[in-house]
């Protein structure tokens, strides 16, 4: 909100200035929101002066002990008494809404890890309340995210400053949200077919619920790799084949086709039938339908929901071939086979 008063504020000086420039004449009354009057006399008042001042004013405004977050320790615990009233009165939504806004516009965690122990701790008991209403509420990935924050933040992260108490309510809600996502996407089994154990089964339940998927035997994340140098540095229009590598994609090992047993039981009037599989490539898309793709390059792991085409990717990515930077990844995504996944959740948190 602060920084929203800023730039109106330098949005109205600078609009000031260009009245003063374009109507200049010396010993001239200028009247401006019937509040303001500029006296224009010729060495009075330069455009300098009007200039620095309003930057002053601003850096004064942006960087002042209360333009980055409220945190205090009235503030989290008026907003933490509210949410459990909301809570306890049946509404664990509002209750994560109400802190979440808290959260990200009054008191995040690099803010609080700015403070002293005691004020930091106290915003943990704050993001301890958010864990356990977004697991409340079925957000599960939004409890991790939190989990992210508060221990993969490059150089802001440090665990030994929790107290015991907060250390330990945060990893009971970290455990909760974990154990929940879990019955969702359970670990998945090996692909049981020889030569793609690398790849994960689908359960048998989504073949129940499409028949489709009777021809989908396994699934597996893909790893996307870098492009050549000499296409990734192009810097104008793609004029030529590039390859398609750097595209994150999932493998689907399907049945092509299936054959009869050429051996024959003797003692069986029944035939014998074999499956041929073929491995083919999947590409994601947004919602939009747009091909999804960035510049990193992915490791993710690949669990399977009950619910028919529910992915789960976690994992970590780093800009491809160049940099050091490093992201942990986690997304959700709706298989729609043969033709694509959509992705429906795309949460990064920068490492470092």
């Amino acid at each position: 909100m602060v920084w929203v008063a800023a730039y109106f504020l330098f949005t109205w000086l600078l609009q000031s200035v260009r009245l003063v420039k374009e109507s200049y004449t010396p010993n001239q009354t200028i009247e401006m929101d019937t509040t303001f009057r500029l006296e224009r006399r010729k060495g009075f008042l330069s455009l300098k002066n009007i200039i620095f001042s309003s930057l002053l004013i601003i850096l004064t405004i942006a960087f002042s002990p209360n333009s980055i977050a409220q945190c205090s320790i009235g503030s989290i615990n008026s907003v933490r008494e509210a949410a459990l009233d909301l809570y306890k009165g049946g509404t664990p939504d509002a209750a994560e809404a109400l802190l979440s806004e808290h959260y990200k516009a009054e008191c995040h965690f690099y803010a609080m890890s700015k403070q002293p122990d005691d004020i930091l701790n106290r915003g943990l008991w704050l993001i301890s309340d958010l864990m356990f209403y977004r697991n409340s509420i079925g957000d599960y990935l939004g409890c991790l995210a939190l989990e992210d924050e508060v221990y993969s933040s490059w150089m802001v992260s440090e665990p030994n400053r929790h107290s015991d108490r907060v250390e330990s309510a945060l990893q009971n809600n970290i455990s909760m949200c974990r154990d929940n996502l879990e019955i969702l996407f359970p670990v998945p089994n090996a692909c049981p077919i020889e030569g793609y154990q690398h790849l994960v089964h689908v359960p048998d339940s989504w073949a129940t619920q499409h028949s489709l998927y009777y021809e989908v035997a396994c699934i597996g994340f893909k790893l996307n790799t870098p492009m050549l140098t000499v296409f990734s540095e192009r810097d104008g229009p793609k004029r030529h084949s590039e390859g398609m590598n750097a595209v994150p994609s999932l493998e689907i090992l399907y049945v092509s086709e299936v054959v009869e047993s050429q051996a024959q039981d003797i003692h069986s009037n029944q035939t014998t039938l074999i499956p041929k599989y073929q491995l083919d490539l999947i590409y994601f898309r947004t919602e939009q339908g747009l091909l999804w793709q960035d510049s990193n390059c992915y490791s993710m792991e690949l669990s399977l929901g009950e619910q028919v085409g529910m992915l789960l990717l976690s994992g970590s990515s780093s800009p491809c071939g160049v940099g050091r930077a490093l992201f942990k990844n986690r997304m959700i995504a709706l298989l729609d086979y043969p033709f694509g996944a959509t992705v429906l959740h795309d949460q990064t948190h920068t490492v470092r």
